[in-house]
């Protein structure tokens, strides 16, 4: 036994007697082994750990954080939905009526843009952090790499056409 690994363990004793290592997270349960993000098995029980002590990669973090912005898209989504359903349920609208429809429809719509770039943004990331841990560790992250950046033209285009009002009322042009 080396000196540092004589030290390790009298400092893992020491905690083991003081009780700092009670109570943890997973305490008395057996490792579940199975999870593949950690490529080869050496990874695997590393990452295992830090999962079980709260920590998690980059590159999962930035999976976690896109599919949360995602989330977040498609509720403002829902929240336009909301906001100008009773704008269309009415069979006319007045001047002032239709101004508060396209106010709330180009707030939503900036918003809306804004959070498509944020996830292009850790999309990008994600790819990067990949790149990087392939390099280091010499695993390949394919599957990280397949999130398509968002084509936000084409969401836009569907967000107008989504709130477009079918009544032959002017229609403020929005810029991109």
């Amino acid at each position: 036994m080396n000196a540092l690994t004589w030290i390790a363990e009298q400092k893992i004793l020491e905690a083991v007697m003081s009780g700092e290592l009670d109570n943890l997270p997973g305490a008395g349960r057996p490792l579940d082994l199975n999870d593949d993000w950690g490529g080869c098995s050496a990874n695997r029980l590393a990452y295992k750990i830090l999962k079980n002590a709260g920590y998690l990669p980059l590159t999962l973090l930035l999976r976690k954080e896109v599919e949360g912005l995602a989330q977040e898209a498609e509720s403002l989504l829902q929240s336009c939905r909301e906001r100008t359903a009773p704008f269309l349920t009415r069979s006319s609208l007045s001047e002032e009526q239709l101004d508060s429809y396209w106010h709330v429809v180009q707030t939503f719509r900036e918003r809306y843009h804004e959070q498509i770039q944020r996830i292009n943004q850790k999309i990008t990331e994600l790819r990067h952090a990949c790149i990087r841990e392939e390099i280091m560790s010499g695993l390949r992250y394919a599957a990280a790499l397949e999130l398509p950046l968002l084509n936000a033209d084409a969401l836009l285009k569907k967000f107008d056409a989504e709130f477009t009002l079918e009544r032959a009322e002017p229609q403020p042009h929005f810029e991109v």
